[in-house]
């Protein structure tokens, strides 16, 4: 925990890749492999951070630029039930409008 704090206050993005960790992930992966082949799949086409969420079964890839996580989401998108592309909000947590003109849930 205290070298993803160093990293986020340094602005160290592969400080924050390396720093990435869930102690669930090892147990789900051993019960779901599709969680691991598909962080296989992320790193494969260049996400430089990949991690499960929670206890899964949804995976992330972080990636220096919009244009980046397109270029990823484009390449692993074939087969999957969802690909979403989303950035870091430079004002903190807040409700986002959800769909045109919907309000955030």
């Amino acid at each position: 925990m205290d070298a993803m704090r160093r990293a986020l206050e340094a602005g160290d993005f592969p400080g924050v890749c390396t720093a990435l960790g869930n102690a669930l992930e090892a147990v789900t992966v051993a019960l779901h492999p599709e969680v691991g082949e598909l962080k296989e799949q992320l790193r494969r086409v260049g996400a430089p951070g990949v991690l499960m969420t929670g206890s899964g079964p949804t995976v992330f890839a972080l990636a220096r630029s919009r244009e980046e996580a397109e270029r990823i989401a484009g390449a692993v998108g074939d087969g999957m039930e969802a690909v979403i592309v989303t950035e870091f909000s430079p004002v903190g947590v807040g409700l986002m409008p959800h769909g045109p003109g919907g309000a955030g849930r």
